[in-house]
């Protein structure tokens, strides 16, 4: 039979094989140094991409998906937009479109905004056209510079 000290415990029955407190303090802080070392290499990962313009752009088109035309009916530019949009037909009057009626690809709850860019004064009206339809029309108030064609911001409300 052995003995209290030959089984590696002292008088009281405490462990002395030195896995006390200083084996506690030593994997507390490795689990600490981790910590540290995937927050730092998150942190990382994350300031690369937001330095990203492709990473910006695809988050962007989920955040505020807009598409610029012209009053011609062609799309300038298709920033997320045109993922929701099926058609945009132009009825020319001008400067400005006479009537520009949207198709959505799905139902859309509320009508997309169209603004104009350009430094003329414009009465837009939206209402709902047959089965997806949103039908805008536009009355031409005030225009500083006879620009031609005008260019205007659809944006989508998601």
């Amino acid at each position: 039979m052995k003995t209290d000290t030959e089984s590696g415990k002292g008088s009281a029955g405490r462990s002395t094989t030195g896995h006390g407190i200083g084996g506690s303090l030593s994997a507390i802080l490795a689990i600490v140094a981790a910590f540290i070392v995937l927050h730092v290499y998150i942190e990382r990962r994350v300031d690369s991409k937001m330095d990203d313009p492709v990473f910006l752009r695809k988050i962007a088109s989920h955040v505020s998906p807009s598409i610029v035309f012209d009053s011609n009916g062609s799309i300038l530019a298709d920033m997320g937009g045109m993922q929701y949009i099926e058609d945009i037909h132009v009825t020319s009057g001008g400067i400005v479109p006479e009537k520009v009626v949207v198709t959505p690809k799905s139902h859309m709850a509320h009508a997309p905004i169209i603004y104009t860019i350009d430094p003329i004064s414009v009465l837009i009206t939206a209402k709902r056209g047959t089965l997806l339809d949103w039908v805008y029309t536009f009355q031409l108030s005030e225009s500083l510079t006879p620009m031609q064609p005008a260019r205007f911001r659809l944006e989508i409300i998601p």
